[in-house]
């Protein structure tokens, strides 16, 4: 019955490396905030609750050599609760 926040934009993890974050939030707030080149995946269960990402879509460059960003996978649960994703 509270909220957090955590902000990993100055975690470093090399290209195609992947972290993990696990969330259980019970008639509460949560905000993530993750570098802009990141890829997040999420894996909540929810109930009564939500996952919303705020993030801002990266322009697609097609010259661009193709490098597997970095991974956050958010798993966990979410009941009465709310999670935003941002950058």
């Amino acid at each position: 019955m509270g909220g957090c926040g955590l902000d990993v934009r100055q975690a470093v993890l090399a290209p195609g490396e992947e972290a993990a974050v696990d969330v259980f939030a019970l008639m509460a707030g949560h905000e993530i905030v993750v570098p802009a080149t990141w890829t997040v995946v999420p894996e909540v269960d929810n109930v009564l609750g939500g996952l919303e990402d705020k993030r801002l879509p990266l322009p697609v460059d097609p010259s661009a050599p193709s490098v597997m960003p970095p991974r956050l996978v958010v798993r966990g649960f979410i009941m009465m609760s709310g999670l935003t994703l941002k950058t």
